[in-house]
């Protein structure tokens, strides 16, 4: 019998897993369009992927590769609470992503800062009106047949 308490630490593995996938995902992405580039270049660029990288590998050891050590009996699972885990990781991680809103910021203030004049153009604003009008028949659509088969929610 599951208790209340083992719910909220399945979710939490569960997310847990899903963003490392979705990270590593991401730096395999980036390693694949920069190539060499990835680990060479202006340090001010390459040091976030390398750390990156680090922040990567640490987690894929305590979420994939330990668990499978385990079962296969090759390490001894450790019974204290946090052992073996890399935690101090995923706290680099948001502190990489928290960096990173000063590049956001910078792109936010360039855009403010260029011309966009073409707004207010005739082919953007059907465009846009497009998409709305395509959106609102879309939800009509959703709330009058909500057992369409082509719906995947």
């Amino acid at each position: 019998i599951q208790s209340q308490f083992d719910r909220p630490r399945i979710w939490f593995w569960c997310l847990n897993q899903a963003f490392t996938l979705f990270y590593f995902a991401e730096t395999m992405m980036q390693v694949l369009l920069l190539q060499r580039g990835f680990f060479c270049g202006a340090v001010s660029v390459v040091w976030w992927n390398w750390l990156d990288l680090i922040i990567l590998i640490s987690s894929v050891a305590d979420l994939w590769v330990r668990p499978l050590l385990i079962a296969f009996g090759v390490v001894k699972q450790q019974r204290q609470v946090g052992a073996g885990s890399l935690n101090f990781l995923r706290v680099l991680r948001l502190v990489r992503r928290v960096l990173n809103l000063g590049r956001l910021i910078r792109i936010v203030r360039m855009l403010l800062n260029s011309d966009l004049s073409w707004i207010e153009g005739m082919v953007f604003q059907f465009v846009i009106m497009g998409m709305i009008a395509f959106n609102s028949i879309l939800m009509g659509m959703e709330a009058d047949w909500p057992d369409f088969f082509l719906w995947f929610y």
